[in-house]
C-alpha cells in the first residue's frame, strides 16, 4: 500500500497541533515512548483524569484530589506525562512535582 507522503505530513502536523491542545492525545501518542515495551490500554478514566489534569494546568482548578486505585495510571498521567506536556507548551513553567 502506497501512503502520499505529503498526506502523512500533513496528519502528522495535525496530531502535533492536537497533542499540544489536549493531554490524552499528547499522552497517546508519547506512550511509546514513556512505557516501552506496554501495550497501551485506552481506559475512560485516563481521558476523564486527562480532561482535569487540563484544567489544572491551564488553571482553572487549583485544588485536586485523584482517588483512582493503585496500578491506574494516576502517577503516570500527573506526575510524567502533565510536565512534560506543559514544559512542552511553555518551556519556561515552574513544575514541582
Amino acid at each position: 500500500m502506497n501512503i502520499d507522503p505529503g498526506l502523512l505530513k500533513s496528519v502528522w502536523a495535525l496530531l502535533r497541533q492536537r497533542a499540544s491542545v489536549h493531554l490524552w492525545v499528547f499522552y497517546y501518542l508519547m506512550f511509546s515512548h514513556i512505557a516501552p515495551g506496554i501495550p497501551f490500554i485506552d481506559a475512560k478514566h485516563f481521558r476523564v483524569l486527562a480532561r482535569v489534569l487540563e484544567r489544572a494546568g491551564r488553571g482553572e482548578v487549583r485544588r485536586l484530589l485523584i482517588c483512582i486505585p493503585p496500578r491506574h495510571g494516576k502517577s503516570m498521567l500527573s506526575s510524567v506525562v502533565l510536565p512534560a506536556w506543559l514544559l512542552g507548551i511553555d518551556p519556561g513553567a515552574k513544575i514541582v512535582c
